[in-house]
């Protein structure tokens, strides 16, 4: 039996949309993108068939008294516009309000659709398999890597733009296999492309990365991951050639240690790899790559890293007498548990 494909899935799911909109859908992933992608598909045929005449409610289950989510569904009146309800993070509803909720959907209210968004795509508890068999499903998952190289010929289809399997590749790579970070991309490549060629190939999408930057943060990633002090200096060096802050240096160094910080109490929990790219990378697909180099690092060198990264913040938005190499330099030496030396 051939593999379903995700993309063809999701867009049939919109096409449906398009056409009926049902009383009840059930959101379960986490790639923003393609929750956002069916909310706006979802606003937009409730504006061509109610025009201005109707109200979105957005609630996270986790902040919202359950009472107040459950009245908008049940405590309508008899001439209340059309609405669309959102609760975000459903399964955060306890027990109570879930059955509550599973009463309301299995007699919704007319001209009321209520959207369930849980940001996993597990769904094997009793909660999620009550909700599916009386919601419309809707997976929108972070796509295994596999998967990428068809998200990115679909995307690229929208966008009217032919590349090549290896452009693909590297827009995979630019993309940090985020469905929204590759949108935002091709966005940014479209203007790149000369008006009258809409074929983008390995050398365009080179030329692209060389003229709106040199350092992505993936190459920042894997840098500072390598733990080799001269790539880093000179990393980092090349940085403040191209007119980047101390500041923000540090600031994206400190992000690299709480994230690695995080990521190994969540591999020594044996968390799933989805799940800590939910947590710590805000669904971006780079667990991988952490995992890669986060044994270089001892939980004694991290913990003894953050108050120098606290300094060092401090000490780079309160004066601006730091003469930027030397004092990378210097902290850098610190950070990897180096003898200090001075680059003159």
């Amino acid at each position: 039996m051939a593999r379903k494909s995700p993309v063809d899935t999701y867009r049939k799911v919109l096409d449906n949309v398009r056409e009926n909109v049902a009383s009840a859908y059930f959101l379960f992933g986490e790639e923003i993108y393609l929750q956002d992608t069916f909310l706006k598909t979802l606003y937009e045929k409730y504006s061509e068939t109610f025009g201005s005449h109707w109200t979105k409610y957005i609630y996270h289950a986790s902040e919202t008294d359950a009472e107040t989510i459950l009245n908008q569904l049940v405590g309508g009146t008899l001439f209340a516009e059309p609405k669309i309800v959102v609760i975000k993070e459903v399964d955060e509803l306890d027990a109570s309000a879930k059955e509550a909720l599973l009463d309301y959907l299995s007699q919704p209210t007319t001209d009321v659709t209520v959207v369930l968004i849980k940001e996993s795509p597990r769904t094997t508890d009793k909660f999620s398999k009550a909700i599916k068999k009386i919601a419309v499903p809707v997976e929108v998952r972070i796509p295994a890597i596999y998967e990428m190289d068809e998200w990115a010929q679909y995307f690229l289809t929208q966008h009217q733009i032919q590349a090549p399997a290896d452009a693909r590749s590297m827009l995979v790579d630019l993309s940090g296999e985020s469905l929204q970070s590759m949108v935002n991309e091709l966005k940014k490549i479209e203007i790149y492309l000369p008006r009258d060629a809409r074929d983008l190939t390995a050398d365009l999408l080179q030329d692209f990365v060389g003229a709106t930057r040199s350092h992505s943060v993936f190459e920042f990633i894997d840098i500072l991951g390598s733990k080799s002090l001269p790539d880093i200096l000179r990393y980092l060096f090349s940085l403040l050639e191209e007119g980047e802050s101390v500041s923000y240096i540090v600031r994206k160094t400190t992000d690299f240690y709480i994230e690695l910080w995080t990521l190994k109490a969540m591999l020594a929990e044996q968390y799933a790899d989805k799940e800590i790219n939910r947590v710590v990378f805000n669904g971006r697909n780079l667990t991988w790559k952490y995992k890669k180099f986060h044994n270089k690092y001892t939980v004694n060198e991290l913990v003894r890293a953050f108050p120098l990264l606290e300094e060092a913040d401090v000490r780079t938005k309160s004066t601006s007498a730091i003469d930027p190499r030397n004092y990378l330099t210097a902290l850098f030496y610190e950070l990897m548990a180096e003898p200090q030396e001075m680059v003159s």
